[in-house]
This record gives C-alpha cells, structure tokens and sequence, in this order.
C-alpha cells in the first residue's frame, strides 16, 4: 500500500508553500488543476479527495474510510515529515 502511494505521488505535481503543502495534478483539457491532498502547517489538518480515497480503497483490504484515512496519515506524515493533527475527506 505504501509503495502504491510512493508510485501514485511520483506522477503528481507536490506543491510545498509556507503554509501547505498540495498535491494536485492538471485536469484533462483544463485550466484547473484536480487536488488530491492538502496538508494545512496552521491546524495540521490533512484534506483527501473523497473520490481519491474511494480509489485507494477499492484495491485494498480497508474495513472503512476511517481505517484508510488513517493509513494515508500516517504515510503523509513519514512522506513530508509533519505532523497531521486531523483527516479530513
């Protein structure tokens, strides 16, 4: 799970500004930008695209989105090195 995360990132665009870090990727024919995740330093609330975490999910053993989210969190954390205080989806 890990390494599909480390695989999945690898073809995002990680945005890293003073007060978060977003990972996003351009829409198909569109000036806008899709984002998957967004880590806010003021709270260190962790936001995940609802239709992402179903994604990730769906191969994987979760029992529930919590369970997933959690996973995420704690992969986000040893990935950029913060402290997520909550999830958010």
């Amino acid at each position: 799970m890990k390494s599909y995360l480390e695989s999945w990132v690898s073809t995002k665009h990680v945005n890293t500004h003073h007060d978060f870090i977003l990972i996003q990727q351009p829409a198909e024919g569109d000036e806008n930008w899709d984002d998957y995740m967004e880590y806010d330093f003021t709270d260190g609330r962790l936001w995940v695209n609802r239709n992402f975490l179903y994604m990730f999910m769906s191969p994987f053993p979760f029992k529930d989105a919590t369970e997933a989210q959690m996973f995420i969190k704690d992969w986000f954390e040893n990935k950029f090195n913060v402290e997520v205080n909550f999830v958010e989806s």
